[in-house]
C-alpha cells in the first residue's frame, strides 16, 4: 500500500517531457532490499496502457515515436525495514521518468508495483488529487 504520485516537468521538447515521480509505498517485497534484480521490472513501478486493475499488465504508457526504449524499465524501489511498522518499506523523491507524454495522458492509467521476481503485487489508478 501507499502513494505514488507524478509532477509533469516540461522540456524544450516533446520527447523530453518528464515525469517526476515520487513514492511512500508499505508493505514491499523485502527481497528488494538489495534493489533490483535482472527480471524485467524488478522492484520496479509501472504505468501501463490499462485502465483497470482487473487486467493484468501488459505494455508501458510512452511516446514509442519520440522515446525508443522503455522508461519504465528503469524506476525500481530499495526496501528498507520499517522503524514504526512491520515489514518493509521504500521511498523515493522526484524520480524522473521521460515519457514523452503530456501529463493528462496518464490520468486513468494503471500504475503497478513490482515484486523482486518482477510479478505485479499491487495496482493502483492514475487520478488528480486536489487539496
Amino acid at each position: 500500500s501507499g502513494l505514488v504520485s507524478f509532477a509533469f516537468r516540461k522540456e524544450a521538447t516533446p520527447a523530453a517531457s518528464v515525469l517526476d515521480m515520487s513514492y511512500r509505498l508499505e508493505g514491499v517485497d523485502p527481497a528488494c532490499a538489495g534493489g533490483p534484480g535482472s527480471s524485467k521490472y524488478s522492484c520496479g513501478m509501472i504505468v501501463t496502457k490499462e485502465t483497470t486493475c482487473l487486467d493484468s499488465p501488459s505494455d508501458t504508457l510512452y511516446d514509442a515515436a519520440e522515446i525508443r526504449m522503455d522508461p519504465w524499465r528503469c524506476p525500481a524501489y530499495t526496501a528498507v525495514a520499517s522503524l514504526d511498522s512491520e515489514g518493509f518499506s521504500a521511498r523515493g523523491d522526484y524520480v524522473p521518468v521521460s515519457t514523452g507524454l503530456q501529463p493528462d495522458a496518464i490520468l486513468g492509467h494503471t500504475v503497478f508495483l513490482h515484486d523482486f521476481a518482477g510479478r505485479p503485487i499491487s495496482c493502483g489508478v492514475v487520478s488528480v488529487i486536489s487539496g
